[in-house]
């Protein structure tokens, strides 16, 4: 049952990964480091369950403005620190991704509505290619709430045997 479990999560996040993108009206956007951004941000810190805990995302939500970000995981993956300037938030964001072993730097983009206005900034790890099934970087997918709330959705397969997360070979067993 639990093999079917994830199944059904990962064929979720990886065909409902699309779907969402199409769907919704969030992008991103390449961008040079956050560090100088203006405003007071809130940084959201997802993953770090455990110190091997690979799934790791770091959010930039600008504070004052309509829109939150709500991560779709367990409350205890999340962490969240007010009151940043874009530089302190930076520094702890690089700390955070720093404290896994595979840490190979990371990846910046801006999130803009469709209408142009940014959000925040997205950085999700830039792991080794041997590290992760589906390439090296933790995806990432936003639905955008008409009430202003943002559900993020994480995902990264990582090879099986790892003893965190299942692989391919998990997914062709019988449950």
């Amino acid at each position: 049952m639990k093999i079917f479990l994830r199944f059904f999560l990962v064929i979720m996040l990886l065909n409902g990964g699309n779907a969402v993108a199409e769907s919704l009206s969030l992008s991103r956007q390449s961008s040079e480091s956050p560090k100088e951004l203006p405003g007071i941000f809130t940084l959201i810190l997802i993953g770090e369950a455990t110190g091997s805990d690979a799934e790791r995302v770091a959010l930039f939500d600008l504070e004052g403005d309509v829109y939150r970000f709500r991560p779709v995981t367990p409350e205890y993956r999340v962490k969240r620190l007010g009151g940043l300037s874009a530089a302190a938030a930076l520094a702890a964001a690089e700390k955070f991704f720093k404290g896994h072993c595979a840490y190979n730097g990371y990846r910046v983009k801006s999130l803009v509505l469709s209408t142009g206005a940014a959000v925040g900034q997205e950085l999700v790890p830039d792991y080794p290619v041997a590290l992760c099934e589906t390439g090296n970087t933790v995806s990432v997918g936003y639905v955008v709430g008409d009430d202003g709330e943002i559900k993020v959705y994480t995902s990264l397969l990582l090879p099986v045997g790892d003893g965190l997360s299942f692989g391919k070979a998990d997914l062709e067993k019988e449950p």
